[in-house]
């Protein structure tokens, strides 16, 4: 029967060196790191919500202050409001015909929305 041995220092190492020997070592600057971020966390939202401008540029101006619009993600839209009362405004407006509007305008993207009073720190 075989005994193992406590692992070293030296030996954990030359694992981590095999198993990523072809891996690029090395820091990356903010330069090369931000174009992709930028592209993924602003460009692709910006391009899948597009739809939806006209249709929030016609709601009244203190409700598009206190909300805003978070993202697509399985077909359900997400509003984020800072007052519960911009909420139930929002969700008036939607029962009265805005949801058919921004369902209309998204081609099938948008299926719901759902509406949610964003906590305060």
């Amino acid at each position: 029967m075989r005994m193992l041995q406590k692992p070293t220092v030296a030996s954990i190492t030359q694992i981590v060196r095999f198993r990523h020997a072809n891996q690029k070592v090395g820091t990356q600057s903010l330069a090369e790191i931000l174009p992709g971020w930028f592209a993924t966390e602003v460009l692709k939202p910006a391009r899948t919500m597009d739809f939806i401008e006209p249709i929030w540029r016609s709601l009244p101006e203190p409700l598009r202050r206190t909300c805003n619009l978070r993202g697509i993600h399985r077909s359900i839209l997400t509003i984020h409001c800072d007052q519960s009362t911009a909420r139930s405004e929002l969700e008036r407006l939607l029962r009265n015909g805005l949801l058919l509007q921004i369902q209309a305008a998204s081609h099938g993207r948008v299926k719901k929305v759902k509406v949610v009073v964003k906590r305060q720190p």
